[in-house]
């Protein structure tokens, strides 16, 4: 079903698939944590930060029934997946206790936190007139509001972007996935009054325009996904973060028109603007 993407995300996933570790998703044996700095996690789901030799992780364990590993898991590997950029993420095994968290690897600190929020606030000077492309700022924004309205998380927050070297120029990366909702996936419903996605993608948008092009291309993007891919993503994660029958009613999802129908009204929202 790549067909119906561009090109560029074609080649770009079909090296993502040959690769044997982009992200943290294919690996099949949790990383062992190594230390436990003397680091206060902020964020409501964090629970320690790890370090697994030289690297540090950021991990979260389920809450109150809520299966936030799987939930991170899912959702940043599809994200991954549709070539919106993610920390590299792995399963962190305690050796103390055994416990197999999920861990998001990097460094956030005041510093870096204030250079992602001067980044996404400093607005980019779009002149339609010279060109008919909008920023690439622009159009990354718009793709992952969509893709978080789909995910059902309602708390992006500024703080939820990482900027880190690449190649020379530097790459925006987002995370945090804890509060979406796996449930969500079969509903064409979107909850999205007073959340942190709404407020911080209006903020956003004033500053920094949309492209609505953009927008609809992500739901495109995620309706092209097969259900085996989405299967693989679940199939990837340490068995006791999700039961096999949990795993495939997610990917029925896909596969029975579910997530189609979740699209359908996504792109209605869109367009008629009112989910933006």
């Amino acid at each position: 079903m790549d067909h119906n993407l561009p090109s560029w995300v074609s080649d770009w996933k079909a090296k993502e698939r040959s690769s044997s570790l982009a992200s943290g998703q294919s690996e099949l044996f949790p990383l062992t944590m190594t230390g436990i700095p003397p680091e206060h996690p902020r964020g409501a789901h964090l629970e320690m930060v790890a370090e697994v030799g030289s690297d540090r992780y950021y991990c979260k364990r389920d809450k109150n029934g809520t299966p936030i590993r799987a939930t991170e898991w899912m959702f940043s590997s599809l994200a991954s997946h549709l070539n919106i950029p993610v920390p590299d993420f792995a399963p962190i095994r305690n050796p103390e206790n055994n416990e197999v968290l999920f861990g998001s690897r990097g460094t956030w600190g005041t510093a870096s936190e204030m250079e992602v929020r001067t980044f996404l606030t400093t607005p980019v000077i779009f002149d339609k007139a010279v060109s008919a492309t909008p920023p690439w700022l622009t159009s990354y924004l718009s793709r992952l509001y969509v893709y978080d309205l789909f995910a059902a998380n309602p708390d992006r927050q500024m703080a939820n972007f990482l900027l880190v070297p690449a190649s020379g120029s530097r790459q925006l990366l987002a995370f945090d996935f804890a509060s979406s909702d796996l449930n969500q996936l079969a509903t064409p419903h979107f909850s999205i009054a007073n959340s942190q996605t709404l407020f911080v993608g209006k903020h956003l948008r004033n500053l920094q325009g949309f492209d609505p092009k953009a927008a609809i291309e992500m739901c495109d993007w995620i309706d092209a996904v097969p259900a085996s891919v989405v299967m693989g993503f679940l199939s990837s994660m340490p068995d006791d973060w999700m039961t096999e029958d949990e795993k495939g009613k997610i990917s029925d999802h896909w596969s029975n028109g579910a997530v189609g129908e979740r699209l359908v009204a996504l792109r209605r929202g869109i367009r008629d603007e009112s989910l933006l």
